[in-house]
Parts: structure tokens; C-alpha cells; sequence
């Protein structure tokens, strides 16, 4: 992880990382909202209540109460999802940064977000520009 952005993994993925848990790859060239949205909720096994929209996303990711605890998550990208346009990035990259923010303050859990180390810097940019 990384000190400015908590929760954040830059680099190669293992499962020795977080042991435990849930984790969703999420596969490379990720276009679509509904796409990815049926994959992390599958993947998470999100609760019934969930919306499907971004705001919903994210309070889903600030709970994980479903999960064994203490609650485990990470969701592992193959790439930069959305392309660099696209009206979805910014409310999904501000949905991961709020979750896991708030994961890393409450120290009883953990959400991990994770790209390949070549997608740091636009990554970062992305965050930087929220």
C-alpha cells in the first residue's frame, strides 16, 4: 500500500497479500458501467439493497458486513477501467478512494484497490483530478 493513497496497490497481486477474503479481478479494456457493476456485484456479493448506481457502489464498499470478519476485500484490475473520457471514471475512482479511505481509518477491515504498477501514474492522475 501507499502512504498517500491508503488501501492502494500498485504492482503485482498475489493472493499472499491479503490471505483472506474477497477478491474480483477485474478483467483489462472494462468499457461499461453495467458490465462492471454486475461483475463487482457478483464478485462482492453485494446485498439485495444494492442500487446500481455509483453512490450505492460505494456505501456497499464502506460496509462489507456480509463478509467473514474482519471484513477482506480486494478488487484487482487488469487495467485502467473506462476510457480516459469517459463520464464513469471519476465517480467510480471516487467511490474506491472514499472506501478505502474510510477502511483504513476504521482499522477493522480492508479494502484493497489494485492496478499493474504501468497504471500508477495516470491512476494517481485520475485521483488527483477529483
Amino acid at each position: 500500500m501507499t502512504d498517500d493513497l491508503p488501501g492502494f496497490h500498485f504492482g503485482s497481486w498475489s493472493k499472499r497479500l491479503m490471505p483472506l477474503g474477497r477478491i474480483v479481478r477485474v478483467p483489462a479494456d472494462m468499457r461499461r458501467k453495467q458490465t462492471l457493476l454486475e461483475l463487482l456485484a457478483k464478485g462482492l456479493s453485494l446485498p439485495e439493497d444494492f442500487a446500481w448506481h455509483w453512490d450505492s457502489f460505494c456505501d456497499c464498499l464502506k460496509d462489507l458486513s456480509w463478509l467473514d470478519k474482519p471484513p477482506q476485500a480486494a478488487i484487482v484490475h487488469a487495467d485502467v477501467p473506462f476510457l480516459q473520457h469517459s463520464a464513469q471514471r471519476a465517480p467510480y475512482f471516487a467511490a474506491l478512494r472514499e472506501a478505502t479511505e474510510w477502511w483504513a481509518e476504521q482499522g477493522t477491515g480492508e479494502l484493497i484497490v489494485a492496478f499493474p504498477a504501468e497504471d500508477e501514474a495516470e491512476v494517481r492522475r485520475i485521483l488527483e483530478n477529483l
